[in-house]
């Protein structure tokens, strides 16, 4: 059995879910990574456990030719094949919302064929690609592992397995040289119109000029920090119980911690409690409140939704929804993909995950799985709306700014995240979300629409 062959071998044993006749989903481009895959996988498993997973793009001429290929390849091997026409293409955010449009595919593909195992082609390059990219954004130090060999699923129902990841493209390449395995060279990845494809052309190549190790050194730091970051979670795993009891931190087993430890606590901490998004000087403030021995107790608003109360020995977080004064309160609701909502100010308005058709929207965003479920609620007056340079405004200017009428304001609905982050203010503006995020993730696409007559 060839080394490729045992190395997937070794990574479906490894799987919860996978069992000698479970049926595995493998996604395929027609690309040397995902048809080596497909052989690799041929070795393994009889015909009628696999079930072939294609998305046409329509993007390229070749498109066609290609799905022709593995619809003639599928029927003389007996594979079941599931094809994706994708030819609704957004203006713009092309990348993100193709690869939204590949998981809800796959995420379909699973579910109608009782599957619970779905094999990507991700090779080493491809890796090396994103975590130099993630230097480039920026963001939390856990997102420089990159991509992951093996994730959750449509909430856990299965798994994402991706073998090839510790596996080259040039070894893939001798691997379907050696057993004949025809592929297709896609001719936009020499094009420098994404920025995984100016890294892959341009920026790599020079930075190998200069050390034609740096690929081995990047991922050998990225092990390094995934074992780093695994230690640092089981010793926290180890610690938990004696410093958080009823969700509440243990501040006097806290303090005899020291300092990076304290730190890495209050992340975990508020992170498992909904609180995201705080800076570094938000959380050195927290720090500094809570080892404050001249404040044994009090309160500490920590953003427009939750706040510490700081009790001598314990602190715990408190939801604090500030209180609107109305005579006929709007009760918070979770928003029903496809459901009109009749709002006081706005008219009626919907959120959905596919386009209308006789109606523009107002907006279209992108968001992540941890973001859902969204919710209709009153405006707060310490609500913000992200903008496109970066930066925020406060909802309050907005409606001013708007000309909403003073004893209208306590009236206006918003529509925001799990979060409690603003998406959209109806009739006003939405919010600009930064897309970049899903060069590793997929998202979760959402069209706003507005019928602007308003309820007397």
């Amino acid at each position: 059995m060839a080394p490729l062959v045992m190395h997937l071998k070794r990574c479906l044993s490894g799987c919860r879910f996978f069992a000698p006749e479970a049926t595995v989903v493998v996604a395929v481009s027609t690309g040397v990574d995902s048809m080596t895959l497909l052989t690799a996988l041929q070795d393994l498993l009889p015909a009628s456990q696999i079930v072939v997973a294609h998305v046409n793009h329509h993007l390229r001429a070749q498109s066609l030719q290609e799905e022709q290929y593995l619809r003639a390849y599928c029927q003389e091997h007996g594979l079941r094949l599931a094809v994706d026409e994708w030819q609704k293409h957004p203006e713009h955010g092309l990348e993100a919302a193709g690869r939204a449009e590949r998981y809800r595919f796959f995420k379909k593909v699973l579910q109608k064929s009782q599957s619970h195992i779905l094999l990507l082609a991700h090779q080493r390059d491809e890796l090396f690609e994103t975590i130099m990219m993630q230097l480039l954004r920026g963001g939390r130090i856990e997102q420089l592992t990159g991509i992951q060999p093996a994730r959750n699923f449509d909430h856990g129902r299965a798994m994402i397995l991706r073998p090839w990841l510790d596996i080259s493209k040039a070894d893939l390449i001798a691997f379907a040289h050696e057993r004949s395995v025809k592929w297709f060279e896609d001719v936009t990845n020499h094009q420098e119109g994404t920025l995984r494809n100016r890294f892959r052309n341009r920026y790599i190549p020079e930075l190998l000029q200069e050390n034609p190790g740096l690929v081995d050194h990047v991922l050998d730091y990225r092990s390094q920090l995934a074992d780093l970051l695994a230690i640092k979670n089981a010793y926290l795993d180890d610690l938990w119980p004696r410093l958080i009891v009823d969700e509440q931190l243990q501040l006097k087993f806290w303090e005899t911690l020291s300092q990076p430890v304290q730190r890495a606590v209050l992340n975990r901490w508020l992170d498992r409690a909904g609180v995201y998004r705080l800076g570094t000087e938000e959380l050195a403030t927290i720090h500094t409140w809570l080892v404050n021995p001249e404040k044994p107790s009090g309160h500490l608003k920590i953003n427009a939704q939750n706040e510490l109360i700081k009790n001598y020995s314990t602190a715990k977080i408190q939801n604090v929804p500030e209180l609107v004064m109305n005579h006929e309160p709007f009760v918070e609701t979770v928003v029903k993909f496809g459901h009109w909502k009749r709002l006081r100010t706005a008219g009626k308005c919907l959120v959905s995950q596919t386009p209308l058709e006789k109606q523009a929207p107002v907006a279209e965003i992108w968001l992540r799985d941890d973001q859902l479920p969204l919710k209709w609620r009153l405006a707060r007056s310490k609500d913000q709306l992200r903008l496109k340079n970066g930066g925020h405004q406060s909802v309050r200017r907005l409606l001013i700014n708007a000309k909403i009428a003073r004893a209208q304001r306590a009236e206006v609905v918003v529509l925001a995240d799990a979060h409690d982050e603003v998406l959209w203010v109806p009739g006003v503006k939405s919010a600009w979300l930064d897309r970049k995020s899903f060069a590793t993730q997929p998202a979760v696409v959402a069209y706003l629409y507005r019928r602007k007559r308003i309820q007397k």
